[in-house]
C-alpha cells in the first residue's frame, strides 16, 4: 500500500494480531487490519 492511501470503515478493534488495532476497508484492497503508529488523520 502506498503513502497517501485513503481507508473507508475504520474501527477499532481489541483483540487485533500482535499490535494492529484497526480494522479497515481500503477501496481496491479490501478488508485489513493497520497499526495506530503508522495512521495519520485527516480531517
Amino acid at each position: 500500500m502506498k503513502v497517501g492511501t485513503k481507508v473507508r470503515g475504520i474501527r477499532l478493534i481489541e483483540d487485533g494480531v500482535g499490535d494492529h488495532d484497526i480494522d479497515a476497508t481500503v477501496p481496491g484492497f479490501g478488508r485489513m487490519q493497520l497499526k495506530s503508529s503508522v495512521v495519520k488523520k485527516v480531517l
